[in-house]
């Protein structure tokens, strides 16, 4: 195991059991020290220091802080690693990576795991439909069911003026709307 990828792990663990409001100093500052974590990361694997299944989970987490398409792939890239490794909570991990980065592009989803809003509630973004309750299970993901249970149940948004949603967002609010 390595210590300092721990040490990275457990920064990023509390910076965010903190609440910090959005568009605020303390945000900006959270997500520059995301950021420098992120880096540091991807330094230790360039170095080949990453060899354990819990590494390669530790990594995967301190990834997914990232917005860009290469820090969405790599934190999925970590996960599966770990869980072909053995490392259980990967798998989860694994299957929610790659349907953020299918999400951030406009794709449907393959699992179903992320649920954002859409004007009028939450939603499970777009689902391809040929994968399976079954195939979701081997990567501990909950049935569709399920997801669609949790997404009618989710707390309501939170308004925040300073920010605007993703052009993949809003399409599809669009979409849904017309439909």
């Amino acid at each position: 195991m390595n210590k300092e990828l721990l040490n990275l792990f457990h920064a990023d663990q509390e910076d965010h059991d903190k609440a910090v409001k959005y568009g605020t100093p303390e945000y900006r500052e959270c997500r520059r020290r995301e950021l420098r974590r992120r880096q540091r990361v991807a330094d230790l694997i360039q170095a080949g220091r990453i060899q354990v299944p819990e590494d390669y989970y530790r990594a995967a987490v301190i990834f997914q802080r990232g917005e860009e398409l290469d820090d969405i792939w790599q934190t999925h890239t970590l996960a599966v690693a770990a869980a072909k490794l053995g490392h259980r909570p990967a798998r989860w991990l694994a299957a929610a990576s790659l349907d953020r980065w299918l999400m951030h592009q406009g794709m449907p989803q393959k699992y179903g795991t992320s649920i954002v809003p859409d004007g009028n509630g939450h939603r499970v973004w777009d689902v391809n439909p040929s994968v399976s309750d079954r195939e979701r299970a081997r990567w501990d993901v909950p049935s569709l069911r399920e997801l669609y249970a949790r997404a009618r149940t989710a707390p309501p948004e939170t308004i925040c003026e300073e920010r605007s949603d993703p052009w993949w967002l809003e399409e599809a609010r669009q979409r849904w709307h017309s439909s």
